[in-house]
């Protein structure tokens, strides 16, 4: 059975999407089609069905998917242990990642990836949106983590939607109220994290669409310092629910529920270069773990 088109179906059936499969394939969209029709043949039965610009899996794609993937896996491995053995070259990865991403979201996942490459060297270097878009672009870093970000001239991976919460401390008043309307809001001190962001103009748009303005009463660069001066009872604070989720879970901070306002949230995305060659197998599997993870949805749904 060939591995190219088990490959390829793999990846169909991970984005749901001949376009998606093809670009993290570096493969055009005939060439993913060719293979998954080549192998539907070999196969005798579909594997997919076409839902417009979407593909689900047919009954018998769902039970074939783990055995390919199972295939595919191996042979990745195999790549990655010969390409040790035939060079002896450590293999580098360099990620350019928001400071709250590379704070609260790699450390774990970055554990499991080391677990199975225990050689690879792993280099994050930190930075706001228009700082890791610059890197990916200049191809000092392999990819980047950020918020979404519409550019020419990368390849956009959606990887989770983190929600920007209003988080207070037990024993503040609005603890006991089932909503709080923003007028409410506007008139308690506010501490604010990460001024001038595209993140925060959201925030203050919030509340410019009101014709209001936050009481900003302190504005510092560390999340975990916003943290403890909610934690101190200084303030209220809008933060990634990624960054306070211990802390609600312990019930040492509270959701604050908005009245009459969804959910603010941001798109988190791993970019890359149009223009980048296709990376070596470990740097390869680490992006499809970062993008297919299903860690995020049992960390971060609310």
């Amino acid at each position: 059975m060939n591995l190219q088109n088990l490959e390829a179906f793999v990846h169909v059936a991970w984005f749901g999407s001949f376009s998606k499969a093809a670009e993290m394939l570096y493969l055009t969209q005939p060439s993913i089609s060719s293979r998954i029709q080549s192998l539907e043949k070999e196969i005798g039965s579909p594997l997919f069905e076409r839902l417009g610009r979407h593909v689900v899996l047919t009954e018998l794609g769902k039970f074939y998917l783990p055995y390919a993937e199972n295939l595919v896996n191996a042979y990745r491995e195999s790549r990655v242990a010969i390409s040790r053995y035939e060079d002896g070259v450590t293999s580098e990865v360099t990620i350019a990642a928001s400071l709250s991403i590379s704070t609260y979201i790699l450390p774990s996942l970055l554990t499991a990836f080391r677990k199975q490459y225990p050689e690879a060297s792993i280099k994050i270097l930190t930075g706001q949106a228009n700082d890791i878009l610059d890197m990916v672009l200049k191809g000092k870093v392999d990819f980047g983590l950020t918020r979404t970000i519409l550019h020419p001239k990368i390849h956009r991976y959606p990887m989770f939607s983190d929600q920007i919460l209003l988080v207070a401390y037990p024993e503040h008043p609005f603890s006991k109220t089932r909503t709080v309307r923003l007028e409410e809001i506007s008139h308690e001190p506010m501490i604010l994290f990460d001024q001038g962001s595209a993140d925060w103009s959201v925030i203050h748009g919030l509340f410019q669409s009101e014709g209001m303005n936050p009481n900003i009463i302190l504005s510092v660069e560390s999340i975990e310092a916003v943290k403890q001066l909610v934690l101190r009872q200084v303030g209220l604070a809008f933060l990634p629910y990624m960054a306070v989720r211990e802390e609600i879970e312990k019930g040492e901070l509270i959701e604050v529920p908005i009245c009459n306002t969804p959910r603010l949230a941001r798109q988190i995305d791993l970019i890359e270069s149009i223009d980048r060659s296709q990376p070596n197998p470990v740097i390869q599997d680490l992006k499809e773990r970062l993008i297919q993870s299903e860690w995020y949805e049992s960390h971060f749904a609310i």
